[in-house]
């Protein structure tokens, strides 16, 4: 990395549940408003950053944790040209949806949002960065990377399983295929009459009830 800014990617086609990101002197980096298909857990390693998450923002810290649930809408960037670096881990829902269900978190294996934003108890979060470590290091054997990834985040689920939500409402047909439809034609100018008229509600209501959905508009 030398001082870079570019992110350095951790995978491994026989762990393909997970995923991790690496940046360090992370200030020029700067993220819009996001989603991802997986649950995310990210740890602050250096300097400060601002996290918006659920309509908060917060400011973060070396040594901080945090808990980023499925398609939640989020950003986390850097403080004015502060020093900044983080470690985001990336795990598949639906194996972590296993995971808990397995270990009696979970009364059926569906996916259940975690309310818990971020974490400052050092120990999760040294136990964080010597998972991420073990992850990076190319002499680990892929036994230990597994064994390590399942017993941190097994005992993390156990930690947060008091900090569980309801699954969310799924979003109506007509909603779901107008997100669909956008996210096709992300290349396109796209106009809000045609989303209307695609699902057949007024304009007033589509960005409601969009955003209620999917927390953009």
């Amino acid at each position: 990395m030398n001082g870079s800014s570019k992110p350095q990617f951790w995978r491994d086609s026989r762990m393909p549940y997970v995923e991790l990101r690496k940046v360090i002197n992370g200030r020029e980096v700067c993220y819009a408003p996001h989603s991802h298909t997986q649950w995310s857990l990210g740890a602050i390693t250096e300097g400060q950053s601002t996290f918006l998450y659920r309509g908060n923002q917060l400011t973060l810290s070396e040594g901080n944790l945090v808990v980023i649930n499925p398609h939640s809408v989020h950003a986390c960037n850097p403080i004015k040209d502060q020093p900044w670096g983080y470690l985001m881990l990336y795990i598949d829902t639906d194996w972590l949806t296993n995971l808990r269900y397995e270990a009696g978190l979970l009364d059926k294996p569906h996916w259940e949002d975690i309310m818990t934003a971020t974490m400052s108890d050092n120990g999760w979060y040294v136990g964080f960065c010597q998972m991420a470590d073990c992850l990076l290091r190319s002499d680990r054997e892929l036994l230990e990377k597994q064994t390590t990834v399942v017993e941190y985040l097994t005992a993390l689920m156990h930690e947060l399983s008091d900090q569980t939500a309801q699954p969310r409402i799924k979003a109506p047909d007509k909603l779901q295929a107008v997100a669909e439809y956008v996210k096709a034609n992300a290349a396109l100018e796209v106009s809000l009459d045609s989303l209307c008229e695609l699902s057949g509600y007024s304009p007033g209501h589509l960005i409601r009830s969009f955003k209620h959905h999917f927390g953009l508009t």
